[in-house]
């Protein structure tokens, strides 16, 4: 019996049969992701309160230059779109850049936003806040209590019509009633503020004012959100968005922000809070048309394995 000796790197040596077909397995790393303080402490990206907190663009700080709650796509759109980071720009921006990067084939692009961290844990909780806030306080008829009640009996009426697994098990005033910096921020778990956007947004088209233009912009909002949830959903299965989804999505994406700009501080209320994770779930609308946010970690792994 024939044996010849195979040489892998780390200094391991195989004992192989000479008649053994040799099938070596190479990892690639087809993207990181975590959520902002995560890419922060363990990636050496900029903190959320840099003069430049973005590691996608040079976007600014809102009072800055470029400011990152710029979210315009007419007369050539917000600026920083136009100055997404290269892999070289990404480098020169990092003046201690993290072993990680010298990686070869390891770049920016490697780096991929949290989705669920981004918007559903992000950028919803704080909608879903302030339309609840207006709803118990300001549109609907009764004591906040008697409102919040009334929401819910209609949420848990729609979860049943839907077979909706993962629930809000109660409403409550003190959910949603003051959040970081005084916006109404929604307590919750990442597939709980999922499931209940649907239903937020059904009462909500079921009770607005037609013709009034706040009413209009929430509705959108509430709609944008759930078909970009939609459309991950639908093509989970998928490494990428077919190209035509793929601009739906990032349409949906900026129509979802653009509106919440309409709505910051609503009414004299400090309502419609507009963070970094809102620029950014831009740049996820923006990659959606070639890698898109991992909706569902499962089926990507799948995928690769």
């Amino acid at each position: 019996m024939v044996f010849r000796t195979l040489s892998v790197r780390g200094g391991m040596n195989l004992q192989l049969k000479s008649s053994t077909q040799l099938v070596v397995f190479v990892g690639v790393l087809f993207m990181c992701q975590g959520d902002l303080d995560f890419q922060s402490v363990f990636y050496s990206r900029p903190r959320h309160n840099a003069g430049q907190p973005c590691s996608g663009c040079p976007a600014t700080q809102p009072d800055g230059a470029l400011p990152y709650d710029n979210f315009q796509t007419v007369a050539g759109g917000a600026p920083w779109m136009a100055m997404l980071y290269s892999v070289a720009n990404f480098m020169a921006a990092d003046p201690f850049p993290h072993p990680f990067w010298q990686i070869p084939g390891v770049s920016g692009y490697s780096l991929n936003l949290d989705y669920m961290h981004v918007k559903h844990l992000g950028v919803d909780k704080y909608v879903l806040g302030s339309v609840l806030f207006l709803l118990a306080y300001r549109l609907l008829p009764k004591s906040p209590q008697e409102n919040i009640n009334d929401i819910y009996e209609f949420v848990e009426a729609f979860y049943k019509s839907g077979d909706v697994k993962t629930r809000y098990k109660i409403l409550k005033l003190t959910m949603f009633n003051t959040g970081p910096g005084g916006y109404p921020c929604l307590k919750g778990r990442a597939m709980e503020v999922r499931e209940l956007m649907p239903a937020i947004s059904a009462l909500w088209r079921q009770g607005m004012t037609a013709g009034d233009v706040y009413h209009i912009a929430i509705c959108e909002a509430l709609t944008a959100s759930c078909r970009m949830d939609s459309i991950l959903s639908s093509h989970r299965e998928l490494a990428k968005l077919p190209p035509l989804i793929g601009i739906e999505f990032t349409c949906e994406t900026f129509k979802y922000l653009q509106q919440q700009l309409l709505l910051h501080n609503y009414n004299g209320d400090r309502l419609f809070s507009i963070t970094l994770k809102a620029h950014c779930l831009a740049h996820c609308g923006i990659r959606g048309q070639t890698i898109p946010p991992p909706f569902c970690r499962g089926a990507i792994w799948g995928r690769i394995g």
